[in-house]
């Protein structure tokens, strides 16, 4: 706006669309209402109405009604009490409504004169005569504005109620603004820690669902959580898309933001990095964008290693990344034929015993008899547990002192045996779990037994 003039080129591409694709940028409609009893609703009177693209006006017994004090109801068909009560009137305190609507009227359907629009001004005195004089004539009749806001065919706005030129105003923020296809650009300067301040051209008169803004941090990165203010509407938080505060923006940084009027809140767009990691939970090198910013990976790698069976336990280490393979030797011979009966090597169950490795269970002591001298001698029974497959017996002890001497043996593949005391084999013999022997020439006896 400029000398209260409108300047086509101070409005944005949108606005510049409207104002040049339409009879001078706004057309009208007009409604008027009298309610003589209470109501809770005040109709239009009429479906040409487009609340996302057209402005409405309403006055109520002449004076402007002012938008936070009526609701529009979802078909734009009637408006409502903002606070939710009646509208009241009776047949001796009547209501009357007028209601206005500004629209966009297209070319295709009104002729306009090639120079309507001169010096990027909109020329009233332009437009067809007719058509003029029932805009002024409404004006003036209708709303009782002082036919000087039009001067030489120019609409000038400080000449209009503060009402007014607020809403006249508001259309260019609005068309702007309430577009998400369009996104603004600003400087968003820090004006403390983690807090920046940001204008918009043209002047947004409050946050639209959906509003779109591009900002370039200057100034400073910020540490927490940080908010924005636009053109002083109030300072806003900047969150990622699923609440978690921004704490990471960086200066000369430039990011899109989004206003969501469900939580009053500008949220970070293109930004899909969350989690919880940390350094420890990245390999040593990498790096990530989570939560608390970007971290750089501290898991240190762990090479190619060979493990050979020790007698101890032996472990890999927590908090390693395995880059390479690790190998557990293997031996072949480690088989259960190989391991001591009933040892446990690597949960393999041993087998072997000394038979089965080519060997010989072996087992030595002594024994006692009464000594007597008789035809019918007195056997002693020894128990080994075992059957043997040969028994030697000493008198005198098993080492040799000069004086000893085998006294008996018996031979599992003869299946004879000699007892030198007795004279005869019938005297030892082998059972399954021992062997019997008679008469000695002594009360104790040495024995090695060979299974």
């Amino acid at each position: 706006m400029g000398l209260g003039n409108i300047d086509i080129n101070d409005c944005n591409d949108e606005l510049q669309v409207l104002i040049r694709s339409s009879i001078g940028g706004v057309g009208f409609i007009q409604n008027t209402l009298t309610l003589t009893a209470n109501s809770s609703t005040a109709v239009l009177g009429f479906t040409a109405y487009k609340p996302a693209l057209d402005i409405l006006w309403v006055f109520k017994n002449g004076n402007y009604l002012d938008k936070t004090d009526y609701t529009v109801s979802s078909d734009a068909g009637y408006i409502s009490p903002a606070d939710g009560t009646q509208w009241l009137s009776s047949e001796t305190n009547p209501i009357r409504f007028d209601f206005i609507v500004l629209k966009a009227i297209p070319l295709s359907q009104v002729s306009i004169d090639g120079d309507l629009i001169s010096d990027s001004t909109l020329k009233f005195s332009k437009l067809a005569s007719d058509f003029m004089t029932s805009f002024i004539k409404n004006f003036e009749d209708n709303y009782k504005i002082n036919a000087e806001i039009i001067t030489n065919g120019t609409i000038d706005i400080s000449k209009l109620s503060t009402a007014l030129q607020t809403d006249i105003n508001d259309l260019e923020s609005h068309l702007l603004y309430s577009n998400p296809a369009h996104v603004p650009y600003a400087l968003a300067t820090a004006s403390a820690a983690n807090t920046y301040i940001a204008t918009l051209v043209p002047t947004p008169i409050k946050y639209y669902d959906g509003m779109p803004a591009c900002i370039k941090i200057t100034g400073a990165d910020s540490t927490a959580a940080s908010t924005i203010n636009f053109n002083t509407l109030g300072a806003r938080g900047i969150k990622k898309a699923n609440g978690i505060d921004i704490t990471n923006l960086k200066n000369d940084g430039i990011y899109t933001v989004r206003y969501n009027a469900s939580t009053a809140n500008f949220i970070l767009q293109g930004e899909g990095a969350s989690g919880t990691a940390d350094a420890s939970d990245l390999r040593s090198g990498k790096t990530a964008s989570v939560d608390a910013g970007d971290i750089t990976g501290n898991i240190p790698d762990l090479n190619a290693n060979t493990y050979v069976v020790q007698p101890y336990d032996q472990s890999i280490g927590l908090g390693q990344y395995i880059n390479q393979n690790q190998t557990i030797k293997g031996y072949p011979d480690l088989s259960p034929a190989n391991i001591l009966l009933n040892k446990i090597i690597g949960n393999i169950i041993g087998q072997a015993t000394i038979e089965s490795i080519g060997g010989y269970v072996l087992k030595y002591g002594t024994a006692t008899r009464t000594f007597i001298y008789s035809s019918d001698p007195i056997k002693t029974t020894v128990d080994l547990g075992w059957r043997p497959k040969d028994v030697f017996i000493f008198q005198g002890g098993i080492q040799y002192n000069g004086s000893n001497y085998v006294a008996g043996y018996w031979n599992e593949s003869t299946e004879t045996g000699y007892e030198s005391s007795a004279g005869s084999d019938a005297d030892f013999s082998i059972t399954d779990t021992g062997f019997i022997f008679g008469s000695c020439r002594n009360t104790a006896i040495s024995y090695i037994a060979i299974k």
